[in-house]
This record gives C-alpha cells, structure tokens and sequence, in this order.
C-alpha cells in the first residue's frame, strides 16, 4: 500500500507548529506524514536510520525553491546568483546555531563528513612534528581513523587507541589517559560521538577536556549522534566536530565546526583566486575552506532540516531553546522505542545484542544509547537474516558499517558481520512490534 501526501497537506507544514501531543509528548503520527518517503514506502519499515535518515518535506521543498529560484552560480549580480549568496548566508548562522557555534564563519560544508575530515587532515598534516603521537578510538567509524592514520605514517608519528571494553560496551577512558601521560607529544585525540555499530554515546566531554588539558587537538565524528541528541561544541569543548544532515532529515552533504582561530591560521588546498579568511557577506564564493562549485541545493536542504528539528516542540522561530525542546521530545520518544525493542528481544532468547542492553531510565544506561541495534540471531549468517528481514517489510542492513576496529575487537569482522536496526524519531512503537515479530519469525 502507497500514500500520497496532498499539495494542502505538503505546503501547510512550513506555516504551522506541532510536534506535541495533548500530553506533551512527540506526535508520531502527525509528522509520519511530513516524510514523503515513509509514506511512499508503507507498511514497511525502514529501520535503517543509522544508514541514513528519510527526508523531511521541508527540505526537499527548499531544494527544490532553490533549484528553480536560484539554480546559477556565485559570482553573478542578476538575482539568481545573489539568492545563492543568501542560502549560504542563511545555512552557515543556522548549522552555528544547531551545533553552538560561537561565530557563524566557523561552519565550513562539502560533499560528505568523510570529504571535509580528510581535508582537515590535509591543512593540519604540516602542523606533525615526527616523533608525535595521534590517538584514535577503537570505536569510530572509519572516515574518523583513516585520516589520521595516514598523517601519522607521512609525517612518522605514533599512533595510540583509545580502546573498546567488549563487555560494557564503552570506551575505556583510562586507555585514553593513559596514552595522553606518554612521553611523546599528542598532537590529536580523534573520537566518536556516538558508535554507528553499536550505538554507544561516548564521553566526548571529558575526551576533549582531557587532550585539551594535554596541549592536544580534539576531533569529534558526529554523523552517528546528530540525529538523536543536542549538539554544543561549547559544552563538549572540542577544536572540530563533523556530521551530515543526510542523518538528520536533510539531503546528502556534510557539514564541519571548527574553532575560528584554527581555521583562520591553518593553511587550506584552495585554488589561486580563493582568499585566505574566513568567509563572510562578501567572500562566501572565495573563502579558504570552500573551494569549488557548492551544492547549493543542498544546503538549502540541510538549513530546512535544522529549522524541522527546531520547531518540533513548537517554538516559535529557530533558537538553541527551540532545539532543546525537540531534542528533550526526541529522546524521550526514543527511549521508548530501545525499551520496548530491547525488552522483546530479552524475551526470545537466542538474540547477540552487541550493545548496552540496561533498559533503566533516565540516569541509567540507556541514556548513554542511540536506538541503533547490531543483532544476531543464533547461528544464522546474518547476510541471509537480513534478505530474510527485508522480504518480510522490515528494512535494515548488515555489515560492519565500516566501524572495522570495534567489529574485529567484537570478533564479527571475519565471522559474517551483524544485522544492523536503527530507530529514529518517525518510527512507531506499533513499527517496533511488528521488527520484532520479524526477527522471531526467522
């Protein structure tokens, strides 16, 4: 069965305010039906948010004013070329917001969080004196530790991990302090937010406050944790932090923060007529972090998604207030959802969770999880448990979803990887009875 939305129903969205129930709670329902492709693709179930979310309307609606009001290039003083300047205007003061940014010129955008980490990488290789040391987790997706890796090795620097307790499921911060209290300089700590494997939220805080403590950098991977929890860059105190909007309801593309005055000194690859700042009013097209034709469109998408996660508790206006609100409806209706998954599978026995099962709350272990779920079931390889899943309208994915050092020290990597499931915001607990009736089926 396919729905369609009604033009009335896909225009009224950006001049109205709902999200909260008579309760005061998340109103599931109401804004299923602001995501085209949940509609499109009833009754089954994508559960592969850890993948990458579903595109809210809003967004695909500003991608598309944006391509029809504003389809040209910088550079122009005819008025499809200057409304470009205002979406990069309007995209760089709503991502410092969204993340806590102090100055909106410490937002730089690229194709993807994997694209701006390694050219980040590339501007700070130079800064690596042989004989340092990086340290990176044993937790992170891999776009967070092949940069790194390769630097160390150019520029003949140690590497050190952070490692992953395979029975709680955390990181083992001693291993963190430890490494930091060598002899060698540390010149970067590179860590997760949040594991895209397991779904762990690791203590960013106190990782950043340590390297920082230590005369290092910090840089935080926040594509995992984007969609479920309030970013602030101020609080975690990390120098750069990088996440994607493709996983918090917006279009493909990648987003970076990082602190104005190393931006503002590091060298960047930039082509010749490019200036040397920061971007403002009247460099956006020429700045040194963003070189080449934009994704214009894209952004337009990303700011839209930004201002939907901001208006869900019915703020008015776009505001770290606005954000805090929602964020609170979001986890609340997410710890509902791991509860009720996590205490179903419990119940069938036979099921590998690879991850924190504590379902207590609020204080307790869940809180220190995104709904994201890498299961086995029995012996089953779980390529074909996956297919199996799939055919029966629950759709997720399976792999090691390139978090390759936490999948060998889980000891999946060479033994068929997992089945991975990831919740957001949209889904239902009826969706989380019906995933569960699938895995018990197969």
């Amino acid at each position: 069965m396919r729905r369609s939305l009604s033009n009335n129903t896909l225009t009224q969205f950006s001049r109205r305010r709902f999200a909260t129930s008579a309760s005061g709670t998340l109103d599931v329902d109401a804004l299923r039906l602001e995501f085209p492709g949940i509609q499109q693709h009833l009754p089954n179930i994508i559960a592969d948010g850890a993948g990458g979310s579903q595109i809210h309307q809003s967004s695909i609606d500003a991608m598309t004013r944006q391509l029809i009001h504003h389809n040209a290039n910088v550079g122009g003083t005819f008025a499809t070329s200057t409304g470009v300047l205002d979406t990069f205007a309007s995209i760089r003061e709503d991502a410092a917001i969204f993340v806590n940014a102090r100055d909106s010129r410490e937002m730089v955008f690229g194709n993807n969080m994997t694209t701006l980490s390694q050219h980040l990488s590339r501007a700070l290789a130079n800064r690596i004196e042989p004989g340092m040391q990086i340290i990176v987790s044993e937790m992170c997706h891999d776009a967070n530790v092949s940069p790194w890796l390769a630097i160390a090795q150019e520029r003949g620097c140690d590497v050190r991990w952070i490692r992953a307790d395979p029975e709680s499921y955390s990181l083992d911060m001693a291993s963190l302090e430890e490494a930091l209290s060598s002899d060698k300089k540390t010149f970067m700590v590179a860590l997760g937010y949040a594991s895209n494997l397991i779904g762990t939220v690791n203590d960013v805080q106190r990782a950043c406050t340590l390297a920082r403590e230590a005369g290092a950098l910090s840089f935080v991977d926040a594509v995992h944790y984007a969609p479920h929890g309030i970013i602030d860059v101020q609080a975690v105190g990390c120098d750069f932090l990088a996440c994607s909007p493709y996983k918090f309801f917006g279009p493909h593309c990648g987003m970076l923060y990082g602190r104005e005055e190393l931006l503002a000194e590091l060298p960047s690859y930039k082509v010749r007529p490019c200036a040397d700042e920061l971007p403002t009013m009247d460099n956006y097209h020429v700045s040194k972090w963003e070189t080449g034709t934009q994704n214009y469109e894209a952004l337009a998408g990303a700011a839209a998604a930004m201002r939907y996660i901001g208006r869900l508790a019915g703020e008015a206006g776009y505001s770290r207030a606005g954000l805090e609100a929602s964020w609170g409806l979001i986890a609340e209706h997410e710890r509902s959802l791991s509860t009720r998954f996590l205490a179903g599978l419990a119940s069938m026995g036979g099921i590998q969770v690879y991850g924190i099962t504590d379902t207590e709350v609020p204080e307790g272990t869940l809180a220190r999880r995104t709904p994201t779920f890498s299961i086995r079931k029995g012996d089953l390889d779980p390529a074909a448990a996956t297919a199996a899943l799939v055919e029966q309208g629950l759709w997720c994915s399976y792999g090691n979803f390139y978090a390759q050092q936490l999948s060998e020290k889980l000891g999946i990597e060479e033994t068929g990887f997992v089945t991975r499931m990831g919740f957001l915001h949209y889904n239902t607990l009826g969706e989380v009875d019906r995933a569960l009736e699938a895995i018990e089926r197969l």
